[in-house]
């Protein structure tokens, strides 16, 4: 329900010696608490071989993540990971992290700017990068896309609806996913929106 998962950084729990002796393989499923700080305050084990769960709780309380954000504040938040010990036949131990990830982001209600919905204010809006072939043809314009903005004020759905070519359009994305913004509201309250943004692509 929370998008965690490629925002974690920390070690891979280690294969106990005495788990590989005895060929000991199996799952550790946790369900961490992460504070305002990104830093894992709480773990709760669902599930796994006891010989495998004290090596895994023990290291993911050094784990940290990037503090997740509401209305531009950090807030608590809650997520589940699965740890993977195996042996293959003829190769060496291995350890594997799963996180959850939400096919679909909780965006709630998506509107439209006006009547009562105040839009969303950029904060962080980095340039685009020129492809290699629009640099070399010297080519220049401008690439429209259909953006929702939900109440974290992030970025999600984004689709080309006038495309520029020469590869600028994937480069147009993929700065507008890092995009921030202060999100929209109705009624005091942060909500979804969905906008058109136009990226402009200028050779200096």
């Amino acid at each position: 329900m929370w998008r965690l998962a490629n925002l974690w950084s920390g070690a891979l729990p280690k294969y106990p010696k005495q788990a590989r002796k005895l060929n000991l393989q199996g799952d550790v499923s946790l369900i961490l608490h992460v504070n305002e700080e990104g830093k894992v305050s709480e773990s709760f084990v669902l599930g796994g071989p006891a010989e495998l769960i004290r090596t895994v709780t023990d290291e993911v309380k050094k784990w940290s993540y990037v503090p997740y954000e509401v209305d531009g504040h950090p807030v608590p938040v809650t997520t589940k990971i699965l740890v993977r010990f195996s042996l293959p036949e003829n190769r060496s131990a291995q350890v594997a992290v799963a996180f959850e990830v939400p096919k679909d982001p909780l965006l709630g209600p998506i509107y439209k700017v006006g009547l009562g919905v105040t839009p969303p204010k950029p904060r962080q809006t980095p340039d685009p990068e020129y492809s290699k072939q629009a640099r070399k043809d010297k080519f220049q314009g401008q690439c429209v896309l259909g953006v929702i903005i939900g109440p974290d004020g992030r970025t999600y759905n984004i689709k080309v609806t006038r495309p520029l070519g020469e590869g600028l359009d994937e480069k147009a994305i993929e700065a507008v996913q890092k995009w921030r913004f202060e999100p929209a509201r109705k009624d005091g309250k942060p909500v979804a929106v969905a906008i058109t943004i136009q990226v402009e692509f200028h050779l200096q």
